[in-house]
């Protein structure tokens, strides 16, 4: 019975705060301080964060993607928490580096589905040439959740290794609207494109997400991935941690001839180097 009443309190908690429930905490003030005090005592073990990990994946039909769950929730509640979501993603890539497999494979989660038109590789195995990639095709940057997101083309970025870490650059004028989603998430994406989508990131360059629904416009299909976004048409797609951001100076450039003829109304990229944490391709 104990270990009953432990998992019906711990498998809600996440993050042992009361204040990350998703819901009414209906119960008087000081019941929920004892709530919280007995979480703060107790030492989760794999059997609650497999608990944890079961409940992210459930609706009444069986296991889902952990994504339509969130949506679920979302719907249901109004929100679902930054840090929850973040937190669903990290138990998963926990148990899955724990079975050496995909977690979506092994219970035939969204086999065939849209979730499943991925598939993950390590950077090592990856064949692109980004000055083509990104200065001749293009790419999306994106960020945000399944709630709301925005996306912008870029041809200016870069590829390499920075810190000991796999890195791209991208930079983003403070203009544009997809800044204020970048900087609102540790995650965002970048997605490349085959020549059939030229027009859809054209598209995406001239027009702001703020004034019309440019993504739907433009006929791409939101592809939802560790609490970011990316679209199910592209060939191949980074997803990114921030590690450091900074706005190009006017006074930092060597070459001026650069600063007068990119900037000449002064507005000035922030530049994002990120880790890239994941790297998918198009199945």
């Amino acid at each position: 019975m104990d270990e009953a009443a432990r998992i019906c309190m711990t498998h809600s908690f996440q993050i042992k705060e009361i204040h990350t429930y998703i819901g009414n905490i209906d119960v008087p003030p000081e019941d929920a301080e004892e709530v919280e005090a007995y979480l703060k005592s107790v030492e989760y073990d794999d059997y609650d964060l497999l608990i944890q990990l079961c409940d992210a994946l459930a609706l009444p039909e069986g296991p889902v993607a952990m994504e339509k769950r969130i949506a679920d929730i979302t719907k249901r509640y109004g929100s679902y928490p930054e840090e929850n979501r973040k937190r669903c993603y990290e138990l998963r890539d926990y148990f899955e580096k724990k079975m050496g497999k995909n977690l979506y494979e092994v219970l035939g989660i969204m086999k065939g589905e849209k979730t499943m038109s991925f598939q993950e590789v390590s950077i090592e195995e990856l064949q692109m040439n980004p000055f083509t990639k990104i200065g001749k095709e293009w790419m999306l940057i994106t960020a945000g959740n399944e709630e709301k997101h925005n996306t912008m083309t870029a041809s200016w970025g870069g590829v390499g290794v920075l810190w000991g870490k796999n890195v791209v650059t991208a930079y983003i004028r403070p203009q544009r609207y997809t800044k204020e989603f970048v900087d609102a998430q540790d995650v965002f994406t970048l997605s490349f494109f085959g020549d059939n989508c030229r027009e859809a990131l054209t598209l995406c360059g001239k027009v702001s997400g703020k004034d019309r629904d440019k993504i739907k416009e433009a006929g791409l299909t939101p592809y939802y991935v560790d609490g970011t976004t990316a679209f199910e048409e592209a060939e191949l797609v980074f997803v990114c941690r921030k590690l450091y951001a900074d706005e190009i100076r006017s006074e930092k450039f060597i070459d001026k001839d650069a600063d007068e003829n990119c900037y000449p109304q002064k507005d000035y990229h922030t530049m994002y180097i990120a880790e890239i944490t994941k790297v998918l391709v198009k199945k």
